[in-house]
């Protein structure tokens, strides 16, 4: 067999290995995707952006913000609104404020609309740019055609790995039997404020410390929130959220740069971060059990 035959029919066998591949996530994508779920069951985004609907209102953030939506939560919060709620929020580390700003951008995109969009402006997210660089940021998102090219023409430097691995989750087991949050509130609460667990947990927040560089940089993605949401006709309401520790570190800085924006555009800020330290609210020290969910909701109506 000489070289160039041998080569022919090895581009032929990966050829057919590719579509072989491909074929079987997108069978598995389809087992999984046909069912339907609801928000408050799943983290993922892409089940519920729809085409031409409208909303009460969009919720955009990292875990602190898909909270407000996990298993009972999310009837607390649109029960205490009395609002439609998308929540496009992004827990698990599989997402930061480009990311954020993408599927707020892809939702508009749609034909979309909605009143106000809460923005959840925890330190940690306007610090931190690794959660958009992780191939996995869209592993447990369902394949939508529409949305790889629009990721492939807006997202980040990570953007072809991170399709690639969500096609490469959907031949995993973890996939085909889609785990769901139940629909029951969440009873746990923190035994005790306890300073060792609160050091580490910032290691894990901040894992490449606090660099002014990188808010500069995110505040350039925060901008762009901004005016996405100007142009589409939506109210923009920014939130510090409540640690049972106070303020986290680089709060200060994040509310500073926050301020500047706001002296050039209108929109409104709200610095809720020590309005709930009572531990029984939360079920470790920065998430809010279902019985804190209802209590935030109380304190942000009033302001």
């Amino acid at each position: 067999m000489n070289r160039w035959k041998f080569l022919k029919e090895l581009s032929l066998v990966f050829l057919l290995f590719l579509l072989a591949f491909f074929g079987m996530a997108l069978l598995a994508n389809w087992w999984t995707a046909r069912h339907t779920f609801q928000l408050h069951e799943v983290e993922s985004n892409l089940f519920f952006i729809n085409e031409n609907e409208q909303v009460d209102m969009v919720v955009l953030g990292i875990s602190h913000a898909r909270n407000f939506s996990r298993q009972a939560n999310h009837a607390i919060t649109e029960n205490a609104l009395n609002k439609n709620i998308l929540n496009l929020g992004r827990g698990n580390g599989l997402c930061g404020l480009h990311g954020q700003q993408l599927y707020l951008d892809f939702f508009f995109e749609n034909g979309n609309s909605t009143g106000e969009v809460l923005f959840i402006a925890t330190p940690p997210l306007m610090y931190g740019t690794y959660l958009d660089q992780n191939q996995t940021a869209f592993w447990d998102e369902p394949i939508r055609f529409d949305f790889s090219k629009f990721i492939i023409k807006n997202g980040d430097r990570e953007k072809h790995w991170q399709l690639f691995q969500s096609f490469v989750r959907k031949l995993r087991p973890s996939w085909l039997s889609f785990q769901k949050y139940p629909n029951e509130p969440m009873t746990a609460q923190i035994e005790k404020v306890d300073p060792i667990i609160i050091e580490e947990g910032m290691k894990l927040a901040y894992p490449k410390g606090r660099r002014i560089e990188t808010l500069q940089e995110n505040i350039i993605y925060f901008k762009k929130i901004v005016s996405s949401t100007k142009i589409n006709g939506a109210k923009l309401i920014v939130v510090i959220p409540p640690a049972v520790f106070g303020k986290w570190p680089g709060h200060e800085e994040t509310m500073e740069w926050l301020q500047k924006v706001k002296e050039l555009e209108d929109f409104k800020i709200m610095d809720l971060s020590e309005a709930i330290l009572d531990k029984t609210f939360y079920y470790d020290h920065h998430h809010l059990n279902s019985e804190g969910v209802q209590k935030f909701w109380d304190i942000y109506r009033s302001k």
